[in-house]
């Protein structure tokens, strides 16, 4: 995730806006994606030929993935409030960056399965299968992860950490 934040900006630029400023309009193209350095930003909707106020962005908000994701026009209008200053990174950056971060977390996926006794004599192109449909999830301390008697739908394989497995006994009526 640090890893992540560093790359993108490097590739990010300052944009300063000056309040009642529009820093894109519904239905526009999308080519940039912003976060709010200082200032705030109001995002308009129009909709029915009627716009209302969707919600305000301050300081840490952004806007404008959806737009570079997809390549969908703009899907609101957003102006500046007060004077703001919003990093922006372009689509082929923002598309590059998120391609190769997704490249190396899927090559760490495939390599930690190698190291797992029961995955580490598979052949390459089944360990790329199952690394495709393996998600990571992290557990906070004394989560339940599951219990016993539910019906088990999933395989958990702990990278780090660790967990207590608890079990219920019976002793019956003779104690």
């Amino acid at each position: 995730d640090y890893e992540v934040k560093l790359e993108l900006a490097s590739v990010m630029t300052l944009s300063s806006f000056k309040g009642e400023e529009c820093v894109f309009r519904q239905g526009d193209l999308g080519n940039q994606f912003f976060i709010v350095m200082s200032g705030s930003c109001d995002v308009f909707v129009t909709h029915l030929g009627m716009q209302f106020k969707a919600v305000t962005y301050g300081v840490g908000g952004s806007f404008g993935e959806r737009a570079i994701l997809t390549s969908e026009p703009r899907a609101a209008t957003v102006q500046c409030v007060e004077d703001t200053d919003l990093l922006a990174i372009n689509k082929g950056d923002y598309l590059r960056v998120l391609r190769e971060v997704h490249e190396r977390e899927f090559t760490s996926k495939v390599d930690f399965l190698k190291t797992i006794r029961y995955f580490e004599s598979l052949p390459h192109d089944i360990l790329t299968t199952i690394a495709q449909k393996f998600t990571k999830k992290r557990f906070g301390r004394n989560e339940v992860i599951c219990q016993e008697g539910e019906r088990r739908t999933h395989l958990y394989i702990i990278k780090n950490g660790e967990c207590r497995v608890l079990k219920t006994v019976s002793f019956g009526n003779d104690i």
